[in-house]
């Protein structure tokens, strides 16, 4: 199988991130910012309501396979992500 490249708009990846917080952590993000790197390495930055740090690992955690799941199977994106949390 020959791999091949997808391209994807910014706004569209921003919008499913968008929906699967307000999902599944609707009072937790205040704010986030996404950038797709030279590399294809997406990074999204976001900005947590303040939370202690069991529920920001909880955040992590779940926002890392949630979020890996969107990208995978919905958007054809399989390059790395990092997800960098501020308070």
């Amino acid at each position: 199988m020959v791999p091949h490249s997808v391209d994807i708009d910014c706004n569209v990846i921003r919008s499913y991130v968008h929906e699967f917080w307000q999902e599944e952590f609707p009072k937790v993000v205040k704010d986030f910012d996404l950038f797709i790197l030279p590399d294809n390495t997406l990074e999204i930055s976001v900005k947590l309501a303040m939370i202690d740090l069991d529920m920001r690992k909880r955040f992590l955690e779940k926002s890392e396979y949630g979020l890996g799941k969107i990208l995978s199977g919905f958007l054809d994106y399989h390059q790395k992500f990092y997800i960098n949390i501020h308070v």
